[in-house]
C-alpha cells in the first residue's frame, strides 16, 4: 500500500491506535504516510510519537 493510500486510513483511526501503528514502522515509512495526513492530525501524531520515543530512551 502506498503512503498516499494509507494516509486516509491512519486519519480515521483513534489517536492511540494510529500512534501504535506508526511507532512500529521505520521512521521513513511513517514519515511518508504523515506527509499525506491532514496537517493538524499529522502534527498531533508526530508530537505524540516524539514524546513516546523520548520516554523510551530514558
Amino acid at each position: 500500500m502506498s503512503p498516499e493510500e494509507a494516509a486516509p486510513l491512519v486519519e480515521g483511526l483513534k489517536q492511540e491506535i494510529a500512534v501504535e501503528l506508526l511507532s512500529r514502522m521505520k521512521g521513513k515509512k511513517a514519515g511518508k504516510i504523515l506527509e499525506f495526513v491532514e496537517e493538524k492530525k499529522a502534527v498531533e501524531l508526530s508530537e505524540v510519537l516524539a514524546k513516546r520515543k523520548e520516554l523510551k530512551s530514558r
